[in-house]
């Protein structure tokens, strides 16, 4: 297979089949945690899914830390920041014999809408703008 060509289809690929920016992980790593936030609302039906949500946030932590350092900037670069920390947080509560089924359903809705409605089609892609350390310091502070 050639790099940048996709052997399915799915939101974050183009329809053509390959997949955009021509880098395949980084966008595999946001559609696993994608499907992973899928994993926390259908564990509500099963006893499983203790570790649903520190894996969601692995996923996105990974997806930003390989994305550009100016994609705190983008609305998906804080998508991804938003669904890491709610699905820490969610774990943290889970481990601390909260309702697992409530906590992973509630929790893997809302990634999953955030990740949807913020994450962008086309990945995260370097911007034309020139933003300055202060100013991403600041985005990922705020």
């Amino acid at each position: 297979m050639l790099l940048g060509q996709a052997s399915h289809t799915c939101w974050l690929c183009k329809p053509n089949g390959s997949v955009v920016c021509g880098v395949g992980m980084g966008e595999t790593l946001a559609t696993l945690a994608f499907l992973s936030a899928i994993a926390m609302l259908l564990s509500t039906t099963t006893s499983y899914g203790k570790w649903l949500a520190s894996l969601t946030g692995a996923f996105c932590s990974l997806e930003f830390l390989q994305s550009p350092f100016e994609s705190i900037q983008q609305p998906g670069g804080s998508a991804l920041l938003v669904a890491a920390s709610m699905s820490f947080l969610l774990q943290y509560h889970i481990t601390k014999d909260v309702s697992q089924k409530t906590l992973n359903g509630i929790g893997g809705s809302i990634i999953l809408i955030i990740l949807l409605s913020m994450f962008p089609e086309d990945g995260l892609q370097g911007t034309i703008h020139d933003y300055s350390v202060f100013e991403n310091i600041r985005e990922l502070v705020i």
